[in-house]
């Protein structure tokens, strides 16, 4: 029997979770998204110096890491060696980014899900709710997010992901 868990609602795109279960035992389980999202082609034809800075707007969760990969793409192909000074540098940007984007996806993300799933609360339908059910919990996320992004102000000047490179 194969079960489809639509579990992944707040993805871009349209994500499922394929669970095959035979003899009441898991056998197979497949995570899918199906979408195209072709960022790529609207890059053709830019400068390359330019590359950092619009790839880092694809996703306002994670723009440090994909600006940073686009500069290690420069600089792989231009065989650049960086200083360990910009590496740390730039693990410190990435720390800042997984606490803001764990945090925001734990939150407005998989929250309203797990609450549901697990009969604590009633469907959440709208972030209002999200924010009603815990006013306590929502004040502990806005800090924990105020601390990422103030660890980017700090280090980098980032007050918004179009800062970044």
């Amino acid at each position: 029997m194969l079960k489809t868990v639509e579990v992944c609602t707040r993805v871009e795109g349209h994500g499922n979770v394929n669970i095959l279960i035979q003899d009441d035992n898991v056998s197979d389980v497949n995570f899918e998204i199906s979408a195209y999202r072709g960022f790529e082609k609207f890059l053709i034809g830019k400068r390359l110096e330019d590359m950092p800075k619009l790839i880092s707007r694809i996703c306002g969760l994670c723009y440090a890491s994909q600006a940073i990969a686009s500069c290690k793409a420069i600089e792989n192909l231009y065989d650049i060696e960086i200083s360990e000074q910009s590496i740390l540098l730039r693990r410190l940007l990435l720390c800042g980014e997984l606490i803001k984007s764990n945090c925001m996806h734990f939150f407005f993300q998989s929250l309203p899900d797990l609450l549901t799933i697990f009969n604590i609360s009633q469907k959440l339908n709208s972030h209002y709710d999200l924010i009603n059910f815990n006013p306590q919990f929502l004040q502990n996320s806005l800090y924990i997010l105020t601390a990422a992004l103030h660890l980017g102000q700090t280090f980098f000047g980032v007050q918004k992901c179009s800062d970044i490179a």
